[in-house]
């Protein structure tokens, strides 16, 4: 599916906001499906590695914050290493900034893992936010202390 859309993604620039939409269309299938957050993340980086090539923007915040869901959704061992790093892609990134969204995300990753130290990891994703000047509402708030309780 990945590679035949190539050549299908090679477009002017002057529908690049119709196409954003598109990817994002694709992800929100694949994020809803608990069984295909890999499928979604193997597209997100497809895109985005195509779109950079072209020197075009095919992904957004919704984007990566659509594979953060799917990975939460997934409650798979390794979601929230994914989710994560997923996170630090876009914290490092010049054009996708994490919004609430993003890191409310990787903490329902964290919520759902119930592993020994999900404490602490929420603890680090916290000061993240706060770092990246997100700030927590009380959603975050809220799963923070489940995950603590």
């Amino acid at each position: 599916v990945l590679e035949s859309m190539k050549d299908a993604l090679m477009v002017p620039t002057d529908t690049t906001l119709d196409l954003v939409e598109d990817m994002n269309s694709l992800l929100v299938i694949w994020s809803n499906d608990v069984n295909l957050p890999d499928l979604a993340e193997k597209f997100l980086r497809f895109v985005h590695k195509e779109s950079s090539n072209s020197g075009d923007q095919w992904v957004n915040t919704r984007s990566y914050n659509l594979v953060i869901n799917a990975w939460a959704k997934s409650q798979r061992r390794e979601s929230f290493n994914r989710a994560h790093a997923l996170l630090h892609e876009m914290e490092r990134s010049t054009r996708v900034e994490p919004d609430l969204l993003s890191y409310s995300g990787v903490i329902s990753c964290i919520a759902k893992s119930k592993s020994s130290n999900d404490a602490k990891k929420a603890e680090v994703v916290l000061r993240e936010l706060d770092k990246h000047n997100v700030v927590p509402d009380n959603v975050i708030y809220n799963q923070v202390i489940n995950i603590h309780s």
